[in-house]
């Protein structure tokens, strides 16, 4: 299996970042095409598109924060989005959006086809 990071950036567009926005959507592209050509391998090819994740990435002073810090996903989430990609989700999907559903509640969803495959509270680090 093999598992690229794209974000939600790359299947809506954000004003303020063109620039990563197309790569992002890139990564969407080229994870599309690439499980095109290795399916017949029975290689999967799934694509992760979280939503905003507490990384330094948002620390740059010219990094636009749309959410609060304490709202977003944290890097822990994404991995374990990525492992339950290889051990439940083998033959169900090739993209997978993960977001802060009810970001006030600290809600994480998962989401699948357009649908919340699954929710659960954010990890929440002390301050």
């Amino acid at each position: 299996m093999i598992i690229n990071i794209s974000s939600i950036g790359g299947k809506n567009g954000i004003a303020t970042a063109s620039v990563y926005s197309a790569t992002k959507h890139a990564v969407i592209g080229l994870s599309s095409s690439l499980m095109a050509e290795v399916r017949k391998d029975n290689i999967r090819v799934v694509t992760i598109c979280p939503g905003s994740v507490d990384t330094n990435f948002f620390d740059h002073p010219s990094a636009e924060l749309n959410s609060a810090r304490d709202t977003m996903l944290s890097p822990e989430d994404v991995a374990e989005v990525c492992l339950l990609s290889v051990k439940l989700l083998r033959e169900l999907a090739n993209e997978v959006e993960i977001r802060p559903l009810f970001p006030k509640n600290n809600f994480l969803g998962i989401i699948l086809c357009g649908k919340i495959l699954c929710g659960r509270k954010l990890r929440m680090e002390p301050t």
